[in-house]
């Protein structure tokens, strides 16, 4: 809601203050009269008034006299001067002192109502342009310090850039430095690696080729055997030759010196077994679950040995007379635990043989080898035989 503007009329006849109260009531205004200089003090200390209309004659003093305590509270106060005698000398007086106007008597209503409604007018006008200057003089105020922290900021942004310019090129230096130094060290340690990777081959050839030669020999010697037990002791130390020279052929061929992948060394040894065995394929099948298992010497070699001598019982034992049947190997990593199963469906393990207490080398060989990779082993005899052999190790599976 727009506040109404107020006016306090100074006079000390009361018919005049009745009458023109009336009149501005009638247009909105807020009126309070005073009939004293003292009295129109105190009410203009109370509060602020837009405009007064005072009577130059008042019974405790001049109104020219009450000019400077009105201006003093309100500065913006409209001070209408109103008389009905006094002189030029008066009025002249009266405007140098603060009074924004002068009217005499008698009073032309019209002619009152235009004034005070134009001195009003001005007075809106005063008071916004000085709000106005005063929001201008505020917004230069705060651009001025806005750009003198600003400028303080810049300047700080600049000596920091430069002191931080310089760390970064006396820490480029020092980096610059350290890569010359690592790419030297670099160079000499893919010279040693070279060297060694070539020194490791020639180390894993030379093994596949002694093993070779020890089966060679083997080989010969059987040549003069007649006895069927020995000869087949010599071959079944043959193909163990063979399943360990097969891991160190695989490394000194693979671009990886230390790990073969396992699932290619088991193709190549089972195929090997089944042509010294001279089985059929199409009576005995082989069934591989074997992927991406990488194993070192360490646990290769125990591994293949004992998938030879599982295998190679499956091979002498487990299909009788032709029978057909399946052979199956499974190799796979969990949660850092590596499991080996190889089984057949044949004839099975004989029932009053233990296998922990077997005395066949082959079995015994196996529970050695399961020991050394500190693995476990069981046996599964429902269906034909299944051994299960669980270790963990330093391969990945991937």
């Amino acid at each position: 809601m727009e506040e109404k503007e107020s006016i306090l009329i100074i006079d000390d006849d009361e018919s005049t203050c009745k009458s023109l109260s009336l009149i501005f009531r009638k247009k909105n205004y807020e009126i309070e009269t005073a009939g004293t200089g003292g009295e129109a003090i105190e009410k203009a200390r109370e509060r602020f008034f837009n405009m007064a209309l005072l009577d130059i004659k008042l019974p405790d003093m001049e109104g020219v006299e009450l000019l400077a305590p009105l201006k003093e509270m309100h500065p913006d106060m409209v001070i209408i001067m109103v008389t009905a005698y006094a002189s030029m000398e008066t009025a002249v007086r009266a405007l140098n002192e603060g009074a924004s106007f002068y009217i005499t008597k008698p009073l032309n209503m019209d002619e009152v109502l235009s004034t005070i409604r134009e001195v009003l007018e001005k007075q809106h006008l005063v008071i916004e342009n000085r709000r106005l200057l005063q929001e201008v003089q505020r917004e230069l105020a705060d651009r001025k310090r806005a750009e003198e922290a600003l400028r303080r900021h810049r300047d700080r942004l600049e000596e920091m850039v430069k002191e931080r310019t310089a760390k970064l090129e006396e820490a480029n230096d020092e980096l610059q430095r350290e890569i010359n130094e690592r790419k030297r060290a670099e160079k000499q340690i893919k010279a040693s690696l070279a060297e060694k990777e070539l020194l490791l081959k020639e180390i894993h050839h030379r093994v596949k080729n002694n093993m070779q030669i020890i089966s060679s020999l083997l080989n010969i010697q059987l040549i003069h055997i007649k006895d069927h037990l020995v000869r087949k002791t010599f071959m079944e130390t043959q193909n163990r030759i063979k399943s360990m020279a097969m891991i160190h052929e695989k490394l000194y061929r693979s671009e990886n010196l230390t790990r073969i992948d396992f699932g290619e060394y088991i193709e190549s040894l089972t195929a090997d077994l089944f042509q010294a065995f001279n089985v059929n394929p199409d009576s005995i099948t082989l069934k591989k679950n074997v992927k991406n298992v990488y194993l070192d010497v360490s646990i290769g070699i125990p591994c293949g040995l004992i998938i030879n001598e599982l295998v190679s019982n499956s091979l002498k034992y487990a299909f009788p007379e032709g029978q057909p049947g399946e052979i199956r190997i499974d190799f796979k990593l969990k949660n850092n635990t590596y499991e080996l199963t190889v089984g057949d469906n044949g004839i099975g393990f004989p029932k009053y043989l233990d296998f922990r207490s077997s005395e066949s080398f082959g079995l015994q060989l196996v529970r050695l080898l399961v020991k050394k990779i500190n693995g476990t082993i069981e046996l599964d005899k429902r269906r034909g035989i299944l051994f299960k052999i669980v270790f963990k190790g330093n391969g990945d599976y991937e």
